[in-house]
């Protein structure tokens, strides 16, 4: 994150953050009002997120613009998906009590959503930035 400064404008790394927290508050509201269950999810996001690492990998060999902007794309629809995801299960662990008894989960949870808002917004910048990096 620290050589973000020196990679990206000041402009595109501003709009980044402003749609990252646009896109965050928008799906924790949504995560959080929603009668349904999105518990569902779990198994395709995980699925995705291993797609997604094994193109990166195979990306590394072709070096592919065109796949990089494909697989960024593809990591800001997952992404969204895993906050709200996993917005709500933290939403669903504080109030079943007996399931948040500890400090642990908590402290997951926190840093389940700290990573999933990073990885948004990396991922937004590249495609903000565009063709210059």
């Amino acid at each position: 994150m620290a050589v973000l400064p020196f990679r990206f404008s000041g402009s595109s790394i501003v709009s980044s953050a402003l749609i990252t927290a646009a896109t965050f508050f928008a799906l924790s509201i949504f995560a959080i009002t929603t009668k349904r269950n999105l518990g569902w999810l779990g198994n395709f996001l995980f699925c995705g997120l291993t797609a997604l690492l094994l193109m990166s990998i195979g990306n590394l060999f072709f070096a592919s613009a065109h796949l990089m902007t494909a697989l960024n794309i593809a990591s800001v629809i997952l992404f969204s998906g895993y906050i709200a995801f996993d917005t709500q299960l933290a939403v669903q662990k504080h109030n079943d009590r007996s399931n948040c008894s500890d400090l642990y989960d908590v402290a997951e949870d926190a840093l389940n959503i700290y990573l999933d808002i990073v990885n948004l917004f990396v991922n937004l910048l590249f495609l903000v930035a565009g063709e210059k990096n």
